[in-house]
Order: structure tokens, then sequence, then C-alpha cells
């Protein structure tokens, strides 16, 4: 029983080394690609966002500068 056991965490460690090293990847691409837009340093410059974080909020905000009449529209309807 012990030797199932040994190989089941052996391959969960595995996994977890994939998944870490894919999200490191996943990570920089991000970074890069949200640093090369005109906006980022506004973005990044914000308390508490980090590259990943502030290329999020970008995401969900968008990049369209008269998509929003003033600051109060950003709180939705």
């Amino acid at each position: 029983m012990v030797p199932a056991y040994t190989a089941l965490a052996a391959a969960m460690v595995a996994v977890l080394a994939a998944l870490a090293e894919q999200e490191q990847a996943l990570r920089a691409q991000v970074e890069a690609g949200f640093g090369q837009h005109p906006d980022a340093e506004i973005y990044s410059s914000q308390p508490g966002l980090g590259p990943v974080l502030a290329a999020r909020v970008l995401a969900e905000f968008g990049d369209a500068a008269g998509r929003y009449a003033d600051a109060r529209a950003l709180n939705g309807p």
C-alpha cells in the first residue's frame, strides 16, 4: 500500500511542478503583452495592481477612451 501512495504523491508533485512552470510562462507572456499597451503605466501605477492584475483590469474596462462619459459611468446602471 505504501508504494502506491508514494507513486501517487510523486505523480501529483510532477503535475504541480508542470502547472507551476506553465503558470510562470503564461505570467511572462501577459506581462510582456501588457507592457506594450500605451496605458500600461497608468494601470500599473494604481496601488495593488501588479502587471497581471492590471492587465485584467484593462481587459475588464477596455481601452476605448470615450466608452465612459465620466467616473460615475464606471459603476454601471
